[in-house]
């Protein structure tokens, strides 16, 4: 991929362009929602996504796509742009900081990535959660858990040598709850998540977060 980018750089750069940066990122989730002790989504997702912005004289022009065969084509739709509004905006590539190039490469790594859990272990941590916060009272009358995991990868190269990648997860888990007691109704909700969030889903065949996650399940509607 890197190396298409770099030829669409060089062609827009020929073309008398000042500056061009492109940014890309692909991302990879996993979505497990369980209502009522029962599985009632289950999402395996990839998106892919181009950003393109080019400095043709005094103006910038903005281009996006979602396919890595469209790049050529953002790229010279980003550059057409930049040439229409060349005439009227007062930006000027001195106003950038060219000095040096940058090249680094950011992996944020959990200690147990999602990727190296099974979905298995994945559904059973979910309905230990719903297991348990039906057990916490018999008023609880309704469960929704909700877990998601996102594999991000990012990139960005410009015409002046720079060259960043950045890779992460984001991972997030949430429960609602609706309690019933005679014609009082009430809802608690709670979610946990980070970038990359050491969490405990370890490799167990049970996993058993109730201390983690069910005891905060209720925090914001305890029933009394």
């Amino acid at each position: 991929m890197d190396s298409i980018i770099k030829k669409q750089i060089h062609k827009v750069i020929d073309a008398g362009s000042g500056f061009v940066e492109i940014r890309s990122e692909v991302s990879n989730s996993n979505v497990i929602s369980m209502k009522d002790n029962e599985i009632d989504k289950y999402v395996l997702g990839s998106d892919l996504g181009f950003g393109v912005r080019v400095l043709y004289k005094n103006a910038w022009g903005f281009a996006s796509c979602t396919s890595q065969e469209d790049i050529e084509n953002t790229v010279n739709l980003a550059l057409k742009s930049a040439k229409a509004t060349s005439s009227s905006s007062m930006f000027h590539k001195d106003f950038l900081d060219t000095s040096a190039a940058n090249e680094d490469t950011l992996i944020v790594k959990p200690k147990i990535s999602p990727k190296d859990i099974d979905l298995e272990s994945k559904m059973n941590l979910i309905s230990d959660i719903s297991r348990s916060s039906f057990d916490y009272d018999d008023k609880i009358k309704s469960v929704t858990v909700f877990y998601s995991d996102n594999n991000v990868k990012k990139g960005y190269i410009n015409s002046e040598g720079s060259k960043i990648t950045q890779e992460y997860f984001r991972l997030r888990l949430a429960t609602m709850c609706t309690s019933k007691d005679s014609d009082n109704l009430q809802m608690g909700y709670e979610r946990i998540g980070a970038v990359a969030l050491n969490v405990r889903l370890r490799k167990y065949h049970k996993p058993c977060p109730n201390v983690e996650f069910h005891s905060n399940a209720f925090n914001s509607s305890r029933l009394r």
